[in-house]
């Protein structure tokens, strides 16, 4: 065991000394400029009793090849006034509908040569064995979302050619993301006294495969997939994404970690009790940081090299970011912190930029914008948990009630294999390569029987 204490030690030593060369790099000082020029730190003190949705999904992912499938377990915990969790039944528009619904998701390709050309085309099916569906209303209604969203597909381009086979995984992975906002967006249609529908997770989650050259331009993103997935019209849903939905990560990258808590940290002193933060944006300094972006990208930052624009724009991106292209939908995030030590990140939905890819900011969007979040954040963390990092009541408890367990898996493994069991010859080979790859992600270990 002590080797082992050795060779871990050497290594973070060696990660702790990366860190402080990236941290000494010209362009992480520009980066962390920048975020001292865009974020306002400001004290949480404000609370305001609203009721508020927590929404969050559990999966079990499998894969074949050729095809993913994904069960999933989503549900809502409704926080109401007084801060007391309830499940959905607590409210009468909901009540007859299961507390976590199951969903079945299916992403397949299929090959085919087409001018000469291999292309790759998509089929979504989701289905539900739940009696009554807040997203379909039955599982009639879930097949008739399986064909819109693979009409959809068609319609945006993701149905044609790309050199990645495996984008059927990214897909899979990008439609159970919608469905999660999709089923926050039905909450907010059935319970119109439900303020806000929080998302486990950031709301920057896109799809964006690269097309070849010859392939004409599409018009649509996902967008139009969160619509069809909810048979509504897409301006109702857009709507509603910017007025009602917010994400909260609280796990991020270890950088955004690292550039939120440094601005924080003059904040954060030993005298003080409470270490509840939360950021905006400073309007008054949009512009001093346009120009000082500009001038990185023309003749660089405190006399270096310059820096491409490619670079500048990745910097923009961690302030905000374009979701939706097509349809102008982009996502601002701000950090925060409900004890000093953990930073979670705030994502809110716009239908304008505040700095955009051109290097151009809007005041009016940053004031607007800064309104919504101290609302949201002011209703969301209106009673906090005692767990590590005060994240709000109902978060994550509804973690706890979603997850995907091993009994879950074992049953849904189980249902599996009976069906393949009861659905193929004795002597189909088909049969035992869908018991393989059943079986080859649990129990089926050679040398192993349990």
């Amino acid at each position: 065991m002590s080797s082992l204490l050795s060779v871990l030690n050497e290594l973070l030593d060696n990660i702790a000394q990366s860190v402080l060369d990236v941290s000494r790099d010209y362009l992480t000082q520009l980066i962390d400029e920048a975020y001292k020029r865009y974020y306002r730190v400001n004290p949480f003190t404000n609370t305001k009793a609203s009721l508020v949705a927590f929404v969050d999904a559990g999966i079990y992912p499998l894969d074949f090849d050729v095809a993913s499938l994904v069960y999933i377990q989503i549900g809502s915990l409704i926080r109401d006034e007084a801060g007391k969790l309830k499940s959905i039944a607590f409210l009468p528009q909901l009540k007859s509908y299961p507390f976590i619904e199951r969903i079945i998701l299916s992403v397949s390709r299929k090959r085919r040569i087409e001018e000469g050309r291999q292309v790759y085309k998509f089929d979504v099916t989701i289905r539900t064995p739940e009696k009554r569906s807040i997203l379909f209303g039955d599982d009639k209604g879930a097949i008739e979302a399986s064909k819109r969203i693979t009409q959809t597909l068609d319609y945006i381009g993701l149905r044609v050619r790309y050199k990645s086979p495996s984008l059927y995984i990214k897909l899979t992975k990008y439609i159970e993301g919608l469905i999660e906002i999709a089923y926050g967006i039905r909450l907010i249609q059935y319970a119109n006294e439900i303020s806000k529908a929080v998302i486990d997770g950031t709301l920057v989650r896109w799809l964006r495969p690269k097309r070849e050259k010859y392939e004409i331009s599409y018009k649509g993103d996902g967008l139009d997939v969160l619509a069809a997935i909810l048979d509504e019209d897409l301006s109702h849903v857009k709507k509603i994404c910017l007025k009602g939905i917010v994400g909260l990560a609280k796990t991020t990258s270890f950088t955004t970690l690292t550039r939120s808590m440094s601005v924080f940290r003059e904040h954060i002193k030993p005298s003080k009790r409470l270490y509840e933060y939360y950021t905006t944006v400073k309007t008054e300094e949009l512009n001093n940081l346009r120009k000082m972006l500009i001038m990185a990208e023309v003749g660089g930052f405190e006399n270096r090299p310059r820096i491409p624009h490619e670079v500048i724009v990745s910097i923009i991106k961690k302030f905000n970011t374009c979701v939706f292209p097509e349809h102008g939908v982009w996502v601002a995030r701000f950090p925060l912190t409900m004890d000093g030590t953990y930073v979670m990140v705030l994502d809110m939905y716009m239908d304008k930029p505040i700095i955009n890819y051109e290097i151009q900011v809007n005041e009016n969007m940053a004031r607007e914008v800064n309104k919504r979040v101290d609302e949201g954040v002011s209703e969301i963390f209106y009673a906090k948990s005692p767990l590590g990092g005060r994240p709000p009541t109902g978060f994550m408890e509804l973690d706890e009630s979603v997850r995907v367990t091993s009994e879950v898996r074992r049953d849904v493994e189980n249902h599996l294999l009976a069906v393949v069991l009861r659905r193929h010859a004795i002597d189909d080979p088909v049969k035992w390569i869908i018991l393989q790859a059943v079986l080859g992600a649990s129990r089926m270990r050679y040398g192993y029987t349990g």
